[in-house]
């Protein structure tokens, strides 16, 4: 098994790997139950206040800010360039674990495309959880990518790609 290139790599995949989980026990957190009382005796039933028990409810802290940092990046996504393209790489390769080659073949994209929408993801991910700056996002993406050689042109074209984080 080969080394991680980054520290963060893992943890940061294992955030988005766990959202569908997440996902599904943070609706069922905030679902209203709709049983009766059926104990006979009056106020058996438990509490009456259902709507503010579910607004009390979450999930633990460090796994709602796992959530949200996943959520936050899906949304960011949602408004880039080729953005349903992008939420299909993103949950064919990370959350259904197709692999990339088929991903790339199904929305006839090249898998160097799916493998640049994966890493731009996971890494707005990152920078979601640790309420990075756009600049260092800007960062984490060029030194994947090599930049030393790379000209303003295709500068302007990557940050083009990408959006803006902190809305500045």
């Amino acid at each position: 098994m080969s080394k991680a290139r980054y520290n963060w790599w893992p943890f940061a995949l294992n955030m988005v790997r766990d959202y569908p989980y997440r996902k599904r026990e943070f609706d069922a957190l905030h679902e209203q139950k709709i049983t009766t009382s059926v104990t006979g005796l009056p106020g058996g039933g438990g509490s009456s206040r259902t709507v503010e028990q579910i607004a009390l409810r979450q999930l633990a802290t460090e796994e709602q800010e796992e959530f949200e940092a996943v959520d936050k990046a899906l949304s960011k996504t949602r408004i880039m360039s080729c953005a349903n393209e992008r939420i299909q790489v993103v949950k064919w390769t990370l959350f259904r674990n197709y692999r990339i080659t088929d991903t790339a073949l199904r929305l006839h994209i090249s898998e160097r495309t799916v493998r640049r929408y994966r890493y731009q993801f996971i890494a707005l991910v990152w920078c979601m959880y640790k309420n990075k700056s756009e600049e260092e996002y800007r960062e984490i993406i060029n030194q994947d990518l090599g930049n030393k050689k790379r000209t303003t042109r295709a500068e302007e074209l990557l940050y083009n790609d990408t959006i803006k984080i902190d809305g500045r």
